[in-house]
């Protein structure tokens, strides 16, 4: 848990994962899904990390990435995927930068041009950072269902042979 930007305590923080194995191919992988804080995108760019969110979400991506790269040694794992609502706009430069600092092994599955409309109204929030697959095309960004605020996505992924 974490003191939010509003002051208040943060539920827990819970995240899930898997290790998979395709019975065609043999090829195995790992899938690790997180939900990150928001609140701090100001703190990320600049590099200050005052804040209790901050601080939580750094901690909370390092341990995703460890958690990926661990099960991907332990597993010997093909591809790992780290997929999420990450609550930073991919279409901010600075945004791609951080990625790329927090996960160099790792690509983004959104290229440019990104899609006008974005996972979180224009924003493009929730997305994948893929290792050992890659991407034909961009993700196809569906519909937002009602009472929820995010639009979901689909995309088609190949192992990188």
């Amino acid at each position: 848990t974490y003191i939010t930007e509003r002051g208040d305590r943060s539920d827990t923080t819970e995240g899930a994962y898997a290790v998979l194995k395709d019975k065609r191919t043999g090829l195995k992988g790992v899938v690790v899904v997180v939900h990150m804080p928001h609140g701090m995108q100001t703190e990320l760019r600049l590099g200050t990390y005052s804040s209790d969110v901050a601080r939580a979400y750094r901690g909370i991506l390092k341990g995703a990435r460890h958690l990926a790269n661990s099960l991907q040694r332990t597993y010997e794992a093909d591809w790992m995927i780290v997929v999420g609502d990450w609550n930073l706009n991919l279409k901010n430069a600075w945004v791609q930068t951080y990625l790329k600092v927090q996960f160099p092994r790792f690509r983004v599955n959104f290229k440019a041009p990104y899609p006008r409309a974005g996972t979180f109204h224009k924003d493009l929030i929730d997305l994948a950072l893929l290792w050992g697959v890659y991407t034909p095309r961009n993700p196809v960004i569906h519909s937002h269902d009602t009472g929820f605020d995010h639009a979901g996505w689909s995309q088609h992924l190949l192992p990188q042979v």
